[in-house]
């Protein structure tokens, strides 16, 4: 398993690691004759450490094939090393349209792609929501920059506005700069695209800005503990997409 086993993003690793597990368990730990075991690799949700893991795993004759990564960002670097040694990578979360863009036979999803995502965000954004204007903001990574950016551009064809499109830099706990910048555009909702551990903060720090419009996000922030319960009363009301199973 590829995944973000510490840091901002470990909830949905452990999450993974334990899916994992459960189904080794389920299907009785064995595979023709041959015991299966799960090993977890923390890739960070980041691109380097996505291809050190990559490294580790494809020197490993061992390993039958790849759970992950857990990010877009780690997965699209990654999946060149995977492909250099056959080893087959099943992505549960990649969800950036880059990811199976490279047109690899070794590369699998188990979830749709962001530009489902964002024609959902966008519809339920204009013709649910009755949102007209909107502000953007994206941590810059292969998934949300991704995400926001299509975002902008089905919420405009619809015939939305965008005020501002912003970026924030992933790991940082004061967004003030860019919430004001974003705020003081008066957007009906802000959409962003990233995680939850920046989202939680966007959030916060957008309500504390006197922001009351709605707050709009991704599958990224769909975690009860590290957003819904971090953010506590300001993410009340909060929006995100999310691939029913």
């Amino acid at each position: 398993l590829s995944s973000a086993l510490s840091g901002g993003y470990e909830v949905y690793g452990t999450d993974m690691l334990n899916g994992v597990d459960l189904a080794i368990e389920q299907f009785g730990g064995k595979l023709k004759g041959f015991p299966v075991v799960s090993e977890g690799q923390d890739d960070g949700c980041e691109g380097a450490s996505g291809v050190t893991v990559a490294e580790q795993f494809s020197a490993d004759p061992l390993v039958l094939g790849v759970v992950g990564p857990m990010c877009s960002g780690s997965a699209v670097p990654a999946e060149d090393i995977y492909a250099a040694h056959n080893v087959i990578m099943i992505t549960p979360s990649s969800t950036a349209i880059a990811v199976t863009a490279g047109g690899f036979g070794n590369v699998f999803r188990t979830v749709a792609n962001d530009d489902l995502q964002a024609e959902v965000t966008a519809d339920y954004l204009f013709n649910v929501l009755g949102v007209k204007t909107i502000g953007i903001i994206h941590d810059q990574s292969i998934y949300g920059e991704g995400l926001a950016t299509a975002v902008k551009e089905k919420f405009t064809a619809l015939g939305g506005t965008v005020t501002t499109f912003e970026g924030v830099t992933r790991g940082e706990s004061d967004y003030s700069a860019v919430v004001s910048t974003t705020v003081a555009a008066k957007p009906e909702a802000i959409y962003f695209g990233g995680m939850d551990a920046e989202g939680m903060k966007l959030v916060v720090q957008s309500r504390a800005a006197n922001f009351n419009g709605f707050f709009f996000g991704p599958d990224g922030i769909k975690s009860q503990p590290s957003f819904a319960d971090a953010a506590g009363a300001a993410a009340e009301g909060a929006f995100m997409t999310f691939g029913a199973v």
